[in-house]
């Protein structure tokens, strides 16, 4: 289950930490909490390059 209240700019910055340290050079995100259908039984879909 996805922190409550977790929004779009918070996960961002977690994610772009992420990928600094760890030198992910492309992240893509995709699936429901892009498009903004995401509820409380959604998982976030990422794509690591």
């Amino acid at each position: 289950n996805l922190p409550r209240g977790l929004r779009k700019k918070d996960l961002r910055e977690r994610l772009f930490e992420f990928c600094n340290k760890n030198d992910i050079v492309f992240m893509a995100l995709f699936g429901s909490f892009v498009r903004g259908e995401q509820n409380k039984r959604s998982d976030i879909d990422i794509a690591i390059e």
